[in-house]
């Protein structure tokens, strides 16, 4: 797996958030609406996840409609793992993810 971007990463936060598969229209509309992107950003974005394969796209007529290859939770899991290896230099097993997640969750 790979590290994205954090534009790419506002990207997959939609396709997670929303019932699968998501169409082109409604992640070009959502983060708009959230974070004033161009349509024209929001669809080189899907297609760089999709050549990185985080998503699978489907053209269907005009639309295109794109499924996460990628888990939310194993991208996360992913992400504590490199956080904690890059800064303190150590490995983390799978069971302290699991209490790291449970205090930021509350």
């Amino acid at each position: 797996m790979l590290r994205i971007p954090q534009s790419e990463l506002e990207i997959m936060k939609v396709i997670w958030s929303n019932n699968e598969p998501v169409s082109s229209k409604v992640v070009t509309t959502e983060l708009e609406n959230i974070k004033g992107w161009k349509r024209t950003t929001t669809l080189t974005l899907l297609s760089r996840l999709t050549d990185k394969g985080f998503l699978e796209a489907d053209r269907t007529k005009r639309l295109t409609y794109y499924t996460s290859l990628v888990n939310k939770k194993d991208y996360i899991n992913f992400t504590i793992k490199n956080f904690v290896k890059d800064v303190f230099d150590k490995e983390i097993e799978d069971e302290n993810i699991k209490e790291i997640i449970k205090i930021i969750k509350g």
